[in-house]
């Protein structure tokens, strides 16, 4: 993965900035607390929007409607702050197991975690190898462990050094 290297809190934090901006110019009165991080498309959480010509610009999913000049303005808006904040590669998490097929079925347990290093550890109760083609390199659930708690440390460490 490339682009810049972000934790998922410094990424909220500054995606919500940047769309207080879009607030503010595009969708006025609005105070969107949720959206669905993708690059490419503004989603957000439909019942938040209070505003009817708002409402309009938007599918019940929550998508912004494409043949709207406004919703087209807007998305053009929203794709300029992706660009300028560097963020038009980023992948979540969701996307990013969807892509390498790390995916559970009903009644299946798979845990996950980032590192500051944006590697990415999973814990599942399925054989995830298999179902990844091989992506996903097996690890014991001792150094599973080990290397949560030696992120949770590093986190720390650096929360206290920001502060």
């Amino acid at each position: 993965m490339s682009g810049p290297q972000n934790t998922l809190g410094d990424l909220n934090n500054h995606l919500f900035e940047q769309l207080e901006r879009l607030n503010d110019t595009d969708l006025s009165g609005e105070e969107i607390t949720r959206i669905v991080f993708d690059p490419n498309n503004l989603i957000i959480v439909p019942r938040e929007l209070t505003n009817e010509d708002n409402k309009k610009l938007f599918t019940k999913y929550g998508h912004l409607k494409k043949n709207l000049k406004r919703s087209k303005e807007l998305r053009n808006s929203y794709i300029k702050i992706i660009k300028r904040t560097g963020l038009s590669e980023f992948n979540d998490l969701s996307r990013i197991n969807f892509i390498y097929g790390v995916m559970r079925t009903a009644g299946q347990k798979l845990e996950s975690f980032r590192t500051t290093e944006n590697d990415i550890y999973y814990k599942a109760d399925f054989d995830l190898e298999k179902r990844s083609g091989g992506l996903v390199i097996p690890i014991s659930e001792i150094e599973y462990q080990e290397t949560y708690l030696n992120e949770i440390k590093k986190r720390e460490a650096k929360e206290k050094c920001s502060v």
